[in-house]
């Protein structure tokens, strides 16, 4: 897809190279450009000479989905074999599901794998791209965002400010779970599971932090889309703050999810020989654009754990990408708030795609756990 955005763009170049005094060419580029930045004015780009390559850049992928520019779209779909392959493999394990699950619900208990811990945060730390957190014009490429509402501003991103926030556990008395992990549409499905499988997800990486980290873990799995979609951040906005309430233990809030991308996109990468789903951490920023098109807090939708939230994915993004390349997809920017404002620690995960077997799905939540717990721990 990139290349075909590159296509484009050098088919635009072309035919911008003319358009210095063709009044019907500028007001036709000058359209497509109030299309990718609605508030922004597109004249001054335009002048005697044509527009710039930059310009054409920018439109191309500001108007592309951003689902579509990543660097996975070339894997091939599952042929029908198999499919009926991963869906076997996981029928095996669904003899426990007996309808829409509550919050008692179990998974099968699997032996979660054993996981090299020798690597530490600070030895991470050294091969970090001090460029990609010091400089903003690299530290953005780090992100992708819903450009008809929003964009990126060095208010909004800022790499040094994000590596320098305290996002560590802290030392509590308080006895009971330290992560919450909850699921605002608990419909999300797999290949082999086509729902409720993010739940096997939850249930998962609950296991591999508890047994290999030691952490205790609360996997509430009420369903909150069951009607459907709308409203379900809603509901969750009424039921969560009360679970965090009645355990003042948890420190870190899940919100786990699973992508929808086209059915010719495969989210997959190879970590230590094991094909996983590839990870996005999306965060809400409560920011749009005002009529000048300056960005504007959203006033009904605060979050004053917002750089706590923004430090967080930052952070857990750089170590990924130099423990696990590829694995983590770029961070995703909104407008709005989702459920990335209940704690300080809130994050808004998406797992693999509905493209992806659940066993991939599965098998991510081993290199996600052990980023999480390396920032986490902050050693």
């Amino acid at each position: 897809m990139r290349k075909v955005a590159l296509a484009l763009c050098a088919v635009l170049l072309l035919a911008a190279l003319p358009i210095g005094k063709d009044q019907s060419m500028q007001a036709f580029f000058t359209g497509l450009i109030d299309m990718a930045y609605p508030y922004q004015q597109a004249e001054p780009w335009i002048d005697e000479n044509g527009i710039s390559a930059q310009v054409l850049e920018d439109w191309v992928e500001a108007v592309l989905p951003w689902d579509t520019v990543d660097s996975d779209t070339d894997t091939p779909a599952l042929t029908a074999e198999q499919t009926s392959e991963a869906v076997a493999q996981v029928s095996q394990q669904e003899e426990h599901f007996t309808g829409v699950p509550v919050d008692h619900y179990v998974t099968v208990q699997e032996t979660a794998p054993t996981i090299n811990t020798n690597v530490s945060l600070a030895e991470l730390k050294t091969v970090y791209d001090q460029q990609v957190i010091q400089n903003y014009e690299k530290t953005v490429k780090l992100y992708n965002y819903d450009s008809e509402s929003m964009r990126p501003t060095p208010e909004i991103i800022n790499g040094s400010a994000f590596m320098e926030t305290d996002v560590t556990l802290k030392e509590s008395d308080l006895e009971g779970p330290k992560v919450l992990i909850f699921h605002t549409h608990g419909h999300e499905g797999y290949i082999g599971k086509e729902e409720y499988g993010i739940l096997d997800v939850g249930e998962y990486l609950k296991q591999i932090l508890e047994q290999n980290y030691g952490i205790g873990v609360l996997h509430h799995t009420e369903i909150y889309d069951e009607g459907g979609i709308n409203g379900a951040y809603t509901r969750v906005g009424e039921s969560i703050p009360q679970i965090l309430a009645e355990n003042p233990s948890i420190q870190v809030v899940i919100d786990m999810h699973r992508d929808g991308v086209g059915e010719d996109t495969r989210l997959v990468t190879n970590v230590e020989g094991t094909d996983v789903a590839k990870v996005m951490l999306v965060t809400g920023v409560s920011q749009t654009f005002d009529e000048n098109g300056n960005m504007q807090p959203i006033d009904y939708l605060p979050n004053e754990n917002l750089q706590s939230v923004l430090s967080l994915g930052f952070q857990l993004k750089m170590a990924s990408d130099a423990l696990y390349p590829e694995f983590m997809r770029p961070l995703y920017l909104s407008s709005w708030r989702y459920s990335t404002y209940m704690a300080p620690l809130s994050m808004l995960l998406e797992v693999g795609a509905q493209t992806n077997t659940l066993e991939e799905a599965k098998a991510a939540m081993v290199p996600f756990a052990k980023v999480l717990m390396l920032v986490l721990n902050g050693e």
